[in-house]
């Protein structure tokens, strides 16, 4: 993203942010990065192409409670394969992200597919070998990421209790370093 682009996205960052609360972003959020381990969320969408210039400064961190679990990520500026600008928020863990095939029996195959490919993992490489939140922000701010493919995946469903109750498409995207 040219740096016209990241400031027209500012915009759409502030609002995000402002989504996530008061106390749960900036330079509060770096200090408790590396107090947990990292998770799995699955919560923000990403295209092929999508491009996020992540900040070099810690304002954009943010912090979310997800069934108990203290997430940590980043909302960064993104521009989509189609020139879209606006703002994308990536918890830290969709980086080297792992998740478990399941069969239509509802059980396990053995297989786990991640958020690599043979060709592209470069992210991946430097996420995994972080042994906290604070390290993986330190690997990425200031640097942009491309999302340079999408990994599908057939995963459990779970229902409020835990229980597996069927499986869907997961997509599990795959960065790279711009």
């Amino acid at each position: 993203m040219t740096q016209n682009e990241v400031k027209n996205a500012q915009g759409a960052v502030e609002i995000a942010l402002k989504r996530m609360g008061t106390g749960n972003s900036g330079a509060a959020i770096e200090s408790s990065l590396s107090k947990r381990t990292k998770s799995d969320p699955g919560a923000a969408q990403f295209a092929i192409g999508d491009e996020l210039a992540i900040p070099a400064d810690n304002k954009s961190l943010f912090k979310n409670t997800f069934n108990g679990n203290e997430l940590y990520g980043v909302v960064a500026p993104c521009k989509s394969a189609q020139g879209t600008i606006g703002a994308k928020t990536l918890y830290f863990s969709a980086l080297d992200r792992s998740v478990a095939e399941y069969g239509e029996d509802m059980l396990p195959t053995g297989t786990i597919s991640y958020a690599k490919t043979d060709d592209v993992h470069d992210v991946y490489d430097a996420a995994n070998q972080c042994p906290n939140d604070l390290d993986v922000w330190k690997a990425i701010k200031g640097k942009t990421l491309k999302v340079a493919e999408i990994n599908e995946v057939r995963a459990a469903r779970y229902n409020r209790d835990g229980q597996i109750v069927g499986t869907r498409t997961r997509k599990v995207p795959v960065f790279t370093f711009a």
